[in-house]
């Protein structure tokens, strides 16, 4: 296969989709014998730093409008700038990367209520994902999942946020089937799980060769 494949996952807080990122990381580079890099969102750059500083952790208040603003400083940052870009890795290898359009739609009322915004996720203005894998998870289990954690929580580690946020994902995944969002039963053995999205990945490639 020559193409170099977009993987995101998707998912609440607590649905183990960081682990199952790690996971498929080490799959493709052992079973497939290909190269992958790893990224995220918000990123480790100056702009995902700050987000993640002063916003998700409830330190500074800011409105929704603001801070989609501030997630789409980022995500462009990781698209095009400099060799650490994600379009420049895509060049090199697979990408896996853990959370992209679908969050920002998803974590935020204003992104999620906006056309534009819709249209910016789903078009052509952005690199859109080769498959996506939606960790599928009751709210009671990510609750208690989160519980577990250590470090300090986000302003979305509630469960009143982590309902909305699921309900949003569930009608986008919905209404935009064509494409390619994978929804994964994350409720099970994280082995289990791993080997399923494992499957399901190898089944597109397969199906693009």
């Amino acid at each position: 296969m020559s193409k170099n494949l977009f993987i995101v996952f998707e998912g609440i807080d607590g649905s183990g989709k960081t682990m199952q990122t790690e996971k498929l990381y080490f799959n493709i580079k052992r079973q497939l014998n290909q190269e992958v890099h790893y990224t995220k969102e918000p990123t480790v750059g100056p702009i995902g730093v700050f987000i993640k500083e002063h916003f998700l952790s409830g330190k500074t208040e800011i409105s929704e409008e603001a801070l989609m603003y501030l997630f789409t400083a980022d995500r462009i940052e990781h698209l095009y700038t400099g060799d650490g870009s994600l379009t420049k890795m895509l060049e090199e290898s697979h990408v896996i990367c853990d959370r992209y359009m679908l969050s920002s739609l998803a974590y935020n009322s204003f992104a999620y209520q906006s056309e534009a915004v819709k249209q910016m996720a789903f078009g052509q203005t952005h690199r859109i994902p080769d498959i996506t894998f939606f960790m599928d998870i009751p709210i009671d289990v990510a609750i208690e999942r989160i519980k577990q954690r250590k470090g300090p929580r986000e302003i979305f580690d509630n469960v009143d946020k982590l309902h909305e946020v699921y309900d949003r994902y569930q009608n986008i995944i919905h209404g935009y089937p064509n494409h390619n969002i994978k929804v994964i039963d994350a409720n099970r053995d994280p082995n289990i799980v791993a080997e399923d999205i494992f499957v399901t990945l190898c089944k597109h490639i397969d199906g693009i060769a």
